[in-house]
């Protein structure tokens, strides 16, 4: 949350001792978007409940933190509140879909001449709107991936690999694009062998570009690749029958 760059700081370096102090014991306070209560009563009780410091240095400490730093106190609807000004965008990496909602009110930039009291205040004390629904790609989306797979060999631990893998929407198209490409490397492979399904969902992502993955895996040998040898070639028989045969009926 806190960089070398507080180190260069003006507006932090400028600080008293005090209010520096109170800084830094705000910040793990503040909430996903930077924002927590403002009040001097909250502040004493929760924040700095061990030291002697009265209501009126409180509030002389707020104001020269707030004067000198992105960290603004500010007031909307007769309570005060704090917010640390690009909160988000410089010290979080919360993903926005596990956010939760924004209660608290915004600091606005004042514009030059006006006074701090009277910036108009954007509010989110109620989440408006309806929340998007979250997809979870579970087992019922799993099913239609293994359906196709080649070789259906432990599937509990590949529905494992697959919840832990795909999260979205794209991950889902993903994954069928790579299952279309690895069953497209058996086919003109032969002799290379099948993963079983916890293997290959474990490492799916690797057959997202077919072109990376040519020659890749080590031949069948022995029974084995006697075994896919002559399953290839008695499909290959039975086309070639199949061909003469109606080739033959319209002669």
């Amino acid at each position: 949350m806190i960089n070398k760059s507080v180190a260069k700081s003006e507006g932090l370096n400028s600080l008293s001792d005090k209010a520096a102090r109170l800084l830094f014991m705000i910040i793990p306070h503040l909430d996903s978007y930077g924002k927590m209560n403002g009040g001097k009563g909250y502040i004493k009780d929760e924040i700095v409940p061990l030291l002697d410091w009265d209501y009126d240095e409180i509030e002389t400490l707020l104001q020269e933190i707030s004067d000198n730093t992105n960290i603004k106190r500010f007031k909307a609807e007769g309570r005060w509140w704090i917010e640390s000004l690009f909160f988000n965008k410089k010290h979080q990496n919360l993903r926005k879909d596990r956010m939760p909602p924004d209660i608290c009110p915004s600091f606005v930039r004042q514009t030059p001449g006006r006074c701090p009291q009277n910036v108009r205040t954007k509010y989110k004390y109620k989440y408006k709107g309806k929340k998007k629904e979250r997809v979870i790609y579970g087992e019922e989306f799993f099913d239609k991936v293994w359906s196709n797979y080649p070789d259906k060999v432990k599937r509990k631990e590949a529905l494992r690999h697959f919840t832990a893998s795909v999260k979205t929407e794209k991950d889902f198209t993903d994954i069928q694009t790579a299952l279309e490409n690895y069953k497209a490397r058996l086919e003109s492979e032969p002799t290379r062998p099948t993963q079983n399904g916890s293997t290959w969902f474990n490492n799916w992502r690797d057959w997202i570009d077919a072109s990376s993955q040519i020659g890749r895996g080590r031949p069948l040998r022995g029974v084995q690749a006697t075994k896919r040898n002559v399953s290839s070639l008695d499909e290959k028989m039975r086309a070639l029958t199949q061909n003469k045969q109606i080739g033959g009926g319209n002669g």
